[in-house]
């Protein structure tokens, strides 16, 4: 009898911990991530002291510490704003392609 009382503890201990889990998920990830802040944050991790511009936060931060004209730090602003609104993803690879084009003909520029 004991054994059985206590098994039955034991199941309803058991089934009120999976229905407990059920109804408190916890907090959910956020859909999108921004694959240019996340971009950026790895670059300045791994190329960050080399380069002096240290830790990078985002993509904007990363702009800031660029050593791009301000030109084009505006331009490249601007397209990492349309970036980050709601496009669809055919949208968002076709944007980054054009913004890497823009970034490589502006060190191409600089470097002249």
């Amino acid at each position: 009898m004991k054994n059985r009382n206590a098994l039955l503890l034991l199941l309803a201990l058991l089934v009120s911990s999976l229905t407990f889990a059920q109804i408190n998920p916890g907090e959910t990830k956020e859909g999108n991530i921004n694959l240019l802040d996340a971009q950026a944050q790895v670059f300045g991790d791994v190329f960050g002291d080399s380069l002096g511009i240290g830790k990078v936060d985002g993509y904007l931060d990363f702009l800031k510490k660029s050593d791009l004209p301000p030109s084009e730090k505006k331009k490249l602003a601007e397209y990492y704003m349309m970036y980050s609104k709601t496009l669809d993803e055919k949208g968002k690879d076709s944007l980054n392609t054009a913004m890497l084009k823009e970034l490589k003909a502006s060190k191409k520029d600089t470097l002249n």
